[in-house]
């Protein structure tokens, strides 16, 4: 029914020091008699210069 779409920003905060990476993203839906199948995700990451910093959002 639709394709797969995948949106990725990634970002340097020069001032914050921090690397952000964020991805959206709408799976392929599916259509089977009434019943539809897909999914949607968004994700988000964050690291500065520290690997304890790493970090989910």
């Amino acid at each position: 029914m639709a394709p797969e779409v995948t949106r990725r920003q990634v970002e340097w905060d020069v001032g914050a020091g921090v690397h952000r990476v964020v991805m959206d993203a709408q799976r392929q839906q599916t259509q089977i008699g009434e019943l539809r199948f897909g999914s949607q995700g968004h994700e988000g990451y964050t690291i500065g210069a520290l690997a304890e910093s790493a970090r989910t959002m």
